[in-house]
């Protein structure tokens, strides 16, 4: 009689566990660079020092209208001492003048084409300045590409005379990255 409530009582915890194994499998990850990087991120937000430019759905639009989105980076050791994700970041002067503007442009633009291979992370140098300082930003704007388990590579945008975001596409490209110019 006993073996019989035991064979009973086994059946049913194989049955809970097959049931809990099915649930489980059936909740979606978020493989995506924003989701893998989600719990470094926060809130929208357009006037954070340091924010995640991410490639999503745009709200409240229709299904399938995606962009570029700021959250702000609620983390950003944890970001960056993350294992997964390649970080691009891109340190400006939120002091400087319109010129920036343009340069910003063109980030977004890397930030979309770059979007299924790294997270593009804006950096107001002026006020981020013990981040710049780790990074020995020299002139702004500036690119520091941070690879998990490699040293971090700088663009170095002071070196040359002239340069625009096709170069830094171009460095990107050096660093073994592709760029996906559909999604423009």
């Amino acid at each position: 009689m006993r073996s019989k409530s035991y064979r009973l009582k086994a059946a049913a915890l194989i049955m809970v566990f097959v049931v809990l194994s099915f649930c489980s499998c059936s909740r979606v990850t978020d493989t995506s660079i924003k989701g893998r990087c989600s719990k470094y991120l926060g809130d929208l937000d357009y006037s954070a020092s340091i924010t995640a430019l991410t490639y999503e759905q745009i709200p409240e639009e229709e299904e399938g209208y995606f962009g570029i989105l700021y959250r702000d980076v609620t983390d950003i050791d944890g970001l960056l001492g993350q294992d997964q994700v390649p970080i691009c970041l891109y340190f400006y002067n939120s002091m400087a003048s319109s010129d920036t503007i343009g340069i910003t442009a063109g980030v977004e633009d890397l930030a979309q084409i770059f979007s299924d291979q790294l997270l593009f992370v804006a950096v107001d140098g002026m006020v981020e300045d013990g981040l710049s300082g780790r990074y020995t930003v020299e002139a702004y704007p500036e690119f520091v590409l941070v690879i998990p388990g490699g040293a971090p590579v700088k663009f170095e945008g002071f070196n040359y005379d002239t340069w625009d975001a096709n170069d830094v596409a171009a460095w990107l490209e050096e660093n073994g990255f592709a760029a996906d110019y559909t999604k423009l």
